[in-house]
C-alpha cells in the first residue's frame, strides 16, 4: 500500500576535448538505467564553448542547478587550470 519508491539520479558529462561539451541528467529505478538515460540526454545536449587560442575561455561562464552553483572564470591562457579536482578532471 504505502512506502517509498527508490529511484536513482545520474549526471553524465561528455565532450570531445576540442570545445564541444554536454551534460545529461537521468532518473530511473536502477542505477544502470539512470546512467543510460543520462547518456542519452547528454548526447542530445551538446554545445560548443568558445576558447581563446584553443585553451582559455573567452568569457566567464556560470551555471546553477538546485542549490549547486558553478562559475568558470576566464584567465590568461598561460595560467592553466585551478580549482576543485573534480572540476579539473571534467575540464581536461
Amino acid at each position: 500500500r504505502g512506502g517509498t519508491l527508490v529511484s536513482y539520479r545520474a549526471l553524465v558529462i561528455g565532450g570531445n576535448l576540442n570545445g564541444c561539451a554536454g551534460f545529461g541528467i537521468g532518473k530511473a529505478s536502477a542505477p544502470n538505467e539512470a546512467t543510460k538515460a543520462a547518456e542519452r540526454a547528454c548526447k542530445r545536449n551538446i554545445f560548443f564553448i568558445d576558447r581563446y587560442n584553443g585553451s582559455g575561455l573567452t568569457s566567464d561562464l556560470a551555471g546553477r542547478h538546485n542549490s549547486c552553483r558553478v562559475a568558470l572564470r576566464s584567465v590568461d591562457p598561460n595560467r592553466g587550470l585551478h580549482g576543485h579536482p573534480l572540476i579539473l578532471e571534467i575540464l581536461k
